[in-house]
């Protein structure tokens, strides 16, 4: 388009066109955006993007600091749990590095509360299905594996 981009800027040129042709669709949410277009911060949302796109590193690093996740504190039950299969199951150690185990479960800060369900969910697996317990020869038929 032939426009000075000082115009185009924002997607001011959009937004005053929409709002002339009806006043009422600039209250429209925009999906992508999650502003109507007739918020004034909507064109303070649109710098914000148009600077991120220039940097998708820095982007990425900023959300995974701020995705990281919550840990659970150190007397969780989750975190007890895993500390007494640690200690009372010899198994474990056929299938995990039981020194990483430890450490996980000795500072639970280390990693996301969804990391550490999936890793008691592990290790109850492992001791429910090749410990002592008679569905491991399930597990070691031909056809399952």
């Amino acid at each position: 388009m032939t426009c000075p981009d000082k115009i185009k800027k924002g997607h001011l040129l959009y937004r005053e066109f929409l709002r002339r042709l009806s006043p009422v669709a600039t209250d429209i949410v925009d999906a992508g955006r999650g502003l109507a277009l007739g918020d004034p911060a909507y064109a303070r949302r649109i710098a914000v993007a148009v600077r991120a796109a220039r940097h998708p590193k820095l982007v990425r690093l900023g959300n995974s600091l701020l995705h990281r996740g919550v840990s659970y504190p150190a007397e969780a039950a989750v975190v007890k749990c895993l500390r007494q299969e640690i200690q009372s199951e010899e198994v474990l150690g056929e299938t995990f590095d039981k020194d990483t185990l430890r450490l996980l479960a000795e500072h639970p800060n280390r990693i996301g509360q969804t990391a550490m369900d999936n890793l008691l969910a592990l290790s109850s697996t492992v001791i429910e299905n090749i410990g002592e317990n008679p569905s491991a020869e399930y597990l070691s038929d031909d056809e399952f594996v």
